[in-house]
């Protein structure tokens, strides 16, 4: 059985032609804010690992340096 989808023109328009606001410049405006949050969270990420790749070592001094205060050490 095969089954036949048939899209009903209004007005003799094409419906994906129709200015409904449910397109942002071609575009789904679900799939534009998905991909918004999504380069978003990227970006996030991304400045997030590179930030931890950098001050790595220099974090870890600084909790060595802290626990010495602590115990009384140097």
């Amino acid at each position: 059985m095969k089954l036949q989808f048939t899209l009903k023109l209004v007005d003799d328009k094409d419906p994906d032609l129709l200015a409904d606001g449910s397109y942002i410049v071609g575009f789904p405006v679900g799939l534009v804010i998905y991909s918004i949050i999504f380069v978003i969270g990227l970006t996030v990420w991304s400045i997030g690992t590179i930030r931890r790749y950098l001050f790595r070592r220099s974090f870890r001094l600084e909790v060595k340096q802290a626990k010495l205060k602590q115990s009384g050490g140097a």
